[in-house]
């Protein structure tokens, strides 16, 4: 029994397996019944998620985007198991472009807050992703956009100049600044809180 157990691990070495012919065949047949079943599986419909990035554009007119909408959305899809792999297979997809101007026009908005139902914007994801694939659900169910107002307004420009003369010399005149005054575009929070603005500073010895 000893002498029989001790043969084992000779029998097991890769020379008398790869020499064994029904080893080899054994291996052969797992292998084809293994791409046979995958390829059986992937013939099938599938339902499964799949994150896409996502990308806000066109805000109405004076208006931008305040807030950080969800960066991506989740599909629940259902498709063939072939489709399903290339798309899995991929790293990294072209971001769903939506349109801030459109899917803002026919909602209410409360204080520039906007609640969008993504079923609102499924017929847009749609014709942006491959009509291979049939999408059941959107997640998440609102994306709230915040658009606040962009004001214009003019300010002052001030030199920001250190002047150091020697003796017996001095200022004959206000320091000019060319243009005196800018007109700045940004959130009406932050335009108001600007009252001028200042030059880059410089020192000046004469």
């Amino acid at each position: 029994m000893n002498k029989k157990i001790n043969k084992i691990p000779e029998y097991l070495k890769i020379e008398k397996l790869k020499n064994d012919k029904r080893v080899v065949v054994y291996l052969v047949c797992v292998l084809i019944a293994t791409v046979l079943w995958f390829l059986n599986a992937l013939n099938k419909d599938y339902t499964t998620s799949i994150s896409f990035p996502v990308k806000y554009t066109n805000p109405p007119a004076h208006r931008f985007l305040s807030n950080r909408p969800p960066s991506q959305v989740d599909l629940k899809v259902k498709a063939h198991g072939f489709t399903l792999l290339r798309y899995k297979l991929h790293m990294s997809f072209a971001p769903i472009i939506l349109n801030l101007k459109s899917i803002t026009k026919d909602v209410e908005p409360r204080n520039g807050h906007y609640r969008v139902a993504s079923s609102k914007v499924l017929h847009r994801i749609r014709s942006q992703v491959s009509n291979e694939i049939s999408i059941l659900e959107v997640q998440p169910g609102i994306i709230n956009i915040v658009l606040d107002s962009l004001k214009t307004k003019t300010v002052p420009v001030k030199a920001d100049v250190d002047l150091d003369f020697v003796a017996q010399f001095s200022l004959k005149d206000t320091v000019l600044v060319i243009p005196a005054s800018v007109e700045i575009v940004g959130p009406s929070a932050i335009v108001d809180t600007i009252t001028c603005l200042f030059t880059g500073q410089k020192n000046i010895q004469r």
